[in-house]
């Protein structure tokens, strides 16, 4: 696939998943972009294996791909993650990637239940290093509808969350 990206003209990638970091073989594919000078321009992770041992490796490597991570909002990450602790890995992660020079992004997914902590979040976020920030409102369809949730939200409330935000 990598091959191909070159024989297209491809000059830039996303790394993505699910978890992109769980395959066994994450840097033998970071090597094959690079050896084609295909830019890794960022990487998609929940934080879970954003260590030590990967950053150095990057690192290595001469790069510093953003690491756009999850996050749900503070006192929520756990809940919508179904992960006790999911929270506290991903601010690891933040914290870790800012310590070694990487950039970070980030997404929420906004809700009935976190909507009112945006700015609150984004000060977190900022504090712990992330440059941006992607939302996304969670809909009331598949499992989410199944699980009978019943925390999304409108658009319109959206829109009003954004504009008593933008002040």
């Amino acid at each position: 696939i990598v091959q191909q990206l070159y024989d297209c003209g491809v000059m830039s990638v996303s790394l993505t998943g699910g978890e992109p970091l769980v395959r066994k073989d994450f840097l033998e594919i970071v090597d094959a972009l690079l050896e084609r000078d295909i830019h890794i321009k960022e990487i998609y992770s929940n934080g879970a294996l954003v260590n030590e041992r990967l950053l150095k490796a990057l690192d290595s490597r001469g790069i510093h791909p953003l690491f756009n991570m999850s996050y749900d909002g503070v006192g929520w990450h756990d809940w919508l993650r179904g992960i006790p602790g999911a929270g506290k890995i991903a601010e690891e992660a933040f914290l870790r990637c800012r310590e070694k020079g990487f950039p970070t992004g980030a997404e929420m997914c906004i809700h009935n239940g976190n909507k009112h902590l945006l700015r609150e979040t984004v000060q977190k976020l900022a504090e712990w290093g992330c440059r941006s920030l992607k939302t996304n409102p969670i809909s009331n369809v598949g499992a989410w509808k199944e699980g009978g949730y019943g925390e999304s939200i409108t658009m319109d409330e959206l829109y009003h969350i954004y504009l008593d935000y933008i002040p």
